[in-house]
């Protein structure tokens, strides 16, 4: 199984890249980043279409999309963890899809086969993809009997 996550905006020299990368560098699936640069535009709505259908182009037809937003369900790390090792068992690959600053399409959303939000609140788009990278760390720390996650 291989990930893609497709993110608009980069890292850069933030200080979230080495704890990202630390967590991914311990997954034992092949993890790809993707970072793309935010559309510059005055009107929100037109940026939010026009990175969206960026990290939509990003996607191959065959894998699973899963897109991280406000407007998802919230699941537990046990839900993910099913979630991942389905995927896993299936033989397919997985894309997530972070917005940037202003969100996911509405188009983008409905081409997406699962909506998942890390909570209520508004995370950055660079901590939410710190966030993701943790709960794959502890869904394989899950899978493989690790004691990283105590229920």
């Amino acid at each position: 199984m291989n990930i893609n996550i497709v993110s608009i905006g980069q890292f850069k020299n933030s200080e979230y890249k080495p704890i990202f990368f630390n967590y991914i560098s311990k997954l034992p699936w092949e993890v790809k980043l993707t970072e793309l640069k935010p559309y510059k535009h005055k009107n929100q709505q037109v940026r939010k279409e026009k990175d969206s259908d960026k990290l939509i182009e990003k996607v191959n037809e065959n894998q699973m999309i899963i897109s991280l937003d406000k407007s998802g369900n919230t699941i537990t790390s046990e839900e993910f963890t099913q979630l991942i090792t389905q995927q896993k068992q299936d033989n397919k690959n997985i894309s997530f899809l972070i917005g940037g600053a202003d969100g996911i399409s509405a188009s983008c959303l409905k081409k997406s086969n699962i909506i998942i939000s890390f909570g209520k609140m508004t995370w950055p788009h660079l901590l939410a993809r710190l966030l993701l990278a943790e709960q794959l760390y502890r869904a394989s720390s899950i899978i493989s009997n690790h004691p990283y996650h105590r229920n």
